[in-house]
């Protein structure tokens, strides 16, 4: 994958929530390391694996921010 693409891809909190799923649908604790690659489950962000907790995390606070950019562009819109 580009580079730009990878980018775009940590940005997304659509695959942090996708990441969660497959997380808590597949044991991943007793997965070998290949399997986990292969599957997609070994979501890294600067050279560390992301954890449950941190992508959760991550969901909510993208959602804290566009509710508040939502609120200041209502506010604008209706003044």
């Amino acid at each position: 994958m580009p580079a730009w693409l990878d980018v775009v891809v940590k940005l997304n909190p659509v695959t942090y929530g996708v990441d969660v799923m497959k997380k808590i649908m597949v044991d991943v604790e007793n997965l070998s390391e290949t399997v986990m690659e292969t599957m997609g489950l070994n979501l890294t962000v600067f050279g560390r694996q992301v954890t449950i907790f941190e992508e959760i995390l991550f969901i909510a606070a993208f959602t804290i921010i566009m509710i508040i950019l939502a609120t200041f562009s209502f506010k604008r819109a209706n003044a």
